[in-house]
């Protein structure tokens, strides 16, 4: 459901199906990394480091989490 609602650029719907998802399932590292990438997409800084970091600590190896946790690291430097 989350997927759907990102694509349709509805990030805050997107955000609140992601966060039941893993408060069902805590384990699951695409649910904090998709969860990441729509708070970024509502401009928020912390929440995405969190939900990056919570994708980071489930799968080490996914590239694009460590990758995505530097803009909003950047912009809150700013």
């Amino acid at each position: 459901m989350g997927m759907a609602l990102y694509d349709q650029g509805r990030f805050n719907e997107a955000v609140e199906s992601y966060q039941k998802a893993v408060t069902i399932k805590p384990d699951i590292a695409d649910a904090y990394y998709n969860l990441g990438n729509a708070l970024r997409n509502e401009g928020g800084l912390d929440a995405p480091i969190d939900s990056y970091q919570q994708t980071i600590k489930i799968k080490p190896d996914l590239a694009e989490a460590r990758n995505n946790i530097v803009f909003p690291l950047q912009a809150s430097k700013l």
